[in-house]
């Protein structure tokens, strides 16, 4: 389990060299949701922002994530698409979930 974890993990850093950039020159996540929204906690887990929910709901009791730019201490805040989480480490860009085409 662990060794998967640390695959997907290093997958997800190798994959931050292909995003876009913000202004600052920091490397931006794209996420993209497969429900409405995901709580902040497990967004900073599936992300690899954060090591376990442990951390993820450290790193938001001690204000170190803000949500469109607020300072965000609710744990389980809903994120919706269009909204961008920002860490010391990295924005992370949330998009809504692509849709296939319906079948004919």
């Amino acid at each position: 389990m662990r060794q998967a974890q640390a695959e997907a993990a290093a997958c997800l850093r190798q994959n931050h060299a292909c995003r876009c950039k913000l202004g600052r020159g920091v490397k931006t996540i794209e996420f993209e949701l497969r429900e409405d929204f995901i709580p902040l906690d497990d967004l900073l887990k599936a992300t690899g922002m954060a090591s376990s929910g442990g951390a993820a709901k450290a790193m938001i009791a001690q204000g170190k994530v803000r949500l469109d730019g607020v300072i965000e201490l609710r744990k389980a805040r809903k994120v919706f698409a269009g909204q961008i989480v920002e860490t010391d480490t990295a924005p992370i860009r949330i998009h809504a979930r692509t849709r296939p085409a319906p079948a004919v």
